[in-house]
């Protein structure tokens, strides 16, 4: 029934989402990394399971500015575990690991852009 509907919703993986830091002057470049190194990336069906997404190429995501915000459709766990994803993996991991990219779903991006914070404000 419908309580069984939202288990199911509630436990499925979401997609692999994630923002650049418009802190700093590597922001394009990690952009354009993005944009030029991984605009092409392939799986063969046999690496993914029946239970697992497709592989989409990295998009962006529409509703952020400058372009600074990501997303694919397969899950963190199938990004981790795909052999055929472990450059792009380790280039995650390496940018979240020094600041220049953040891994956040989607639809916790969109308050921050409607708060119209401004240098005295403090925010918790």
């Amino acid at each position: 029934g419908e309580w069984d509907d939202f288990l199911k919703a509630a436990r499925s993986q979401l997609p692999t989402t994630f923002r650049v830091s418009p802190i700093g002057t590597f922001a394009k470049e990690i952009k354009s990394t993005i944009i030029e190194r991984f605009k092409e990336l392939k799986v063969e069906q046999v690496d993914l399971d029946d239970e697992d997404e497709r592989l989409q190429p990295p998009k962006m995501l529409p509703f952020y500015p400058g372009g600074l915000a990501w997303g694919m459709s397969i899950s963190r766990k199938v990004l981790k575990k795909t052999p055929a994803l472990s450059d792009f993996h380790k280039f995650i991991v390496s940018q979240t690991e020094i600041g220049h990219l953040t891994r956040q779903e989607a639809v916790s991006m969109i308050p921050p852009l409607f708060l119209d914070v401004e240098p005295n404000h403090r925010v918790l």
